[in-house]
């Protein structure tokens, strides 16, 4: 079996997917159709890597910029070793923007989005060790989706997996919510407490948790530090 990585870059703001069109291969069985950017991988290379070098390779950009921050610097990121090997460029690191700093830029300049809360790749909900599959990345997606609906506004959904009954193979499955500091005394409330428990449940999981610590970014760091 050969390891391959897809990748579709998307603009929400004119909500379009950059797509290739194959019809420059000989013998192609895909001729005449539109696909994302990806390929195999090369010997020794991570999944990050794989999909980075693909997307400057297929899709002819000669630089990639990507939006990491200065403050990002004093957390463990794997995706940013990664970028680094593959010669993308941090031009906000280099310039050492804070988050605060790149708000009020962008306020001043009337962005909209000022304010808008961060929102990480749904794969650093998971754990460190833990397979990253499209189906725990949906279940992640429709649980923010529901906090979201609530009204809730800066969260996190942390998807574990664990051994059950000894007798069984299943997996049980635990969401455990980060609430922003100022979220959390709402998500506390007893009857939303059980309404959150209730509609999470509903998508599979078989345990609901909030941390009492709040939002922190970079929490699940914590355990690979203390590993190291």
């Amino acid at each position: 079996m050969k390891l391959a990585t897809l990748c579709y870059v998307i603009d929400k703001k004119i909500n379009a997917t950059l797509m290739l069109h194959r019809v420059k291969k000989g013998n192609d069985v895909h001729e005449g159709k539109w696909n994302g950017l990806g390929g195999k991988f090369e010997k020794g290379e991570s999944p990050e890597e794989c999909v980075i070098r693909e997307v400057k390779e297929e899709s002819g950009f000669k630089v990639i910029i990507d939006g990491t921050n200065f403050d990002d610097m004093s957390d463990y990121r794997p995706g940013y070793k990664a970028s680094k090997n593959q010669k993308i460029k941090s031009p906000l690191v280099d310039l050492k923007f804070s988050k605060n700093e790149i708000r009020e830029i962008s306020k001043s300049l009337g962005l909209e989005i000022w304010n808008k809360p961060s929102s990480p790749c749904l794969s650093s909900r998971i754990p460190y060790g833990q397979k990253v599959t499209l189906v725990k990345l949906t279940l992640i997606e429709q649980a923010e989706e529901i906090l979201q609906d609530m009204g809730f506004n800066e969260y996190r959904v942390r998807h574990f997996e664990f051994p059950g009954n000894e007798n069984t193979n299943k997996m049980l499955k635990l969401a455990k919510i980060d609430f922003h500091e100022k979220d959390l005394h709402k998500a506390l409330n007893e009857n939303m407490v059980k309404e959150i428990n209730s509609k999470i449940k509903e998508l599979g999981y078989d345990f609901v948790t909030i941390d009492l610590a709040g939002l922190k970014s970079g929490s699940l760091n914590v355990m690979y530090k203390k590993k190291s």
